[in-house]
């Protein structure tokens, strides 16, 4: 896999979303050690202005697609965990309580008696 440069994207508009919609699971950095699966659609056509305020266009497809549906949803206010059910996010918010309880057990094993969380 070779290098990837990072893209700078500004005021995005969806233009093209394909109707085959893959399940991956999915973490984000305002949810620590929340993690869920959730369905995206597996291509999406994006318009948008670069650095140089050219408009540009562009498809993307699997991960990279999944990832800017993901920060999309954050410009337009919605969080991952609005995109499953009250019952997959309640089981994944369980499994969040145990994992962060896993971490603060073995973070007071080595000797830290401050909390991280």
């Amino acid at each position: 896999m070779g290098e990837e440069k990072p893209m700078t994207i500004i005021n995005p508009v969806i233009t093209e979303v394909s109707t085959n919609q893959v399940e991956m699971t999915e973490g984000c950095l305002s949810f620590p050690g929340l993690f869920m699966n959730v369905k995206r659609p597996d291509t999406v056509g994006v318009k948008y202005l670069d650095t140089q305020q050219k408009e540009c266009i562009i498809k993307l497809e699997g991960f990279h697609a999944r990832v800017f549906l993901h920060e999309y949803d954050h410009l337009q206010g919605i969080t991952f965990d609005q995109r499953v059910s009250k019952m997959r996010l309640d089981m994944a918010k369980k499994k969040q309580k145990k994992l962060i309880k896993e971490i603060l057990n073995g973070w007071t094993k080595f000797g830290s008696t401050s909390s991280i969380w």
